[in-house]
């Protein structure tokens, strides 16, 4: 990983720690106006998230991904979804007629 990058990145986990030990200190008017900013860093954050888990979906494969520092851990794992357009026009008693499986790619990341 670029350093600039790591040091931003290990900055900004620090500055969210601190933050988060403050918020027993904060009024609760102070309280919104950290709740509505954390919400934006957030949508940055879940943005972030979703590029690099679609680049690592992108393999199509479980297995593992190494960082430098994590890695990422690639599997399948069994879901079940509910057909809900179908079930509405169907009775309660339809309702098993309806679920499908399948099975979804999950991706988690831990140290290596």
């Amino acid at each position: 990983m670029r350093r600039s990058i790591r040091e931003s990145l290990e900055d900004v986990s620090l500055l969210m720690e601190q933050l988060e030990a403050k918020l027993t200190e904060l009024t609760l008017k102070e309280k919104v106006d950290v709740g509505a900013r954390v919400r934006a860093i957030a949508k940055h954050c879940e943005s972030i998230d979703e590029s690099i888990k679609t680049a690592l979906k992108a393999r199509k494969d479980q297995g593992t991904v190494l960082g430098e520092v994590f890695k990422a851990i690639i599997s399948w794992v069994p879901t079940t979804r509910f057909q809900q357009k179908e079930f509405e026009k169907a009775d309660p008693k339809t309702y098993s007629k309806f679920l499908k499986s399948a099975d979804q790619q999950r991706i988690t990341f831990e140290p290596r």
